[in-house]
């Protein structure tokens, strides 16, 4: 296991490296964690081990009041990078992290999408369409599916 990009994009790409990356795992891989963000001169107390998994949005949360917590005197910005993604094209991936700082640096929140080589029912769509002025519970007939499955 490698912290999948972090350190690929710190060594290939300095100027996206942040002061103080912040890695949510599990107690089975904190040494593996530990001893790469070690090789990358980042210390083992930038690693949160979560007590059991429970996906995604509860890890962001969890990093996004680290982050404001470590930096109380200005409003962070947040790269989330999944550990099992691959990403090919590192310097195109770079180039639109670069892009979007400055949408970010405004309060917006920015997702990335790559076109799909086929139909995964196990994956979420994005519908490329204009920019959202304000927040919406639902739009049209359509509804968030939050995982929940009774």
């Amino acid at each position: 296991m490698r912290i999948l990009y972090y350190s690929q994009l710190y060594y290939d790409y300095p100027p996206l490296s942040c002061e103080t990356p912040l890695v949510i795992t599990n107690e089975q891989h904190r040494f593996v964690v530990a001893e790469q963000l070690r090789q990358i001169n980042q210390l083992s107390d930038n690693i949160i081990l979560e007590p059991c998994g429970r996906n995604t949005a509860p890890a962001i949360a969890l990093s996004a009041f680290t982050a404001l917590k470590r930096n109380e005197q200005q409003d962070p910005i947040l790269l989330v990078l999944a550990a099992d993604h691959v990403i090919n094209k590192t310097d195109v991936f770079c180039n639109a992290i670069k892009n979007s700082i400055s949408i970010v640096e405004q309060g917006n929140i920015l997702t990335f999408g790559i076109i799909p080589d086929y139909a995964e029912t196990g994956y979420g769509y994005i519908e490329k369409g204009s920019i959202v002025k304000e927040s919406q519970r639902g739009v049209g007939n359509t509804f968030y599916h939050r995982g929940t499955i009774c």
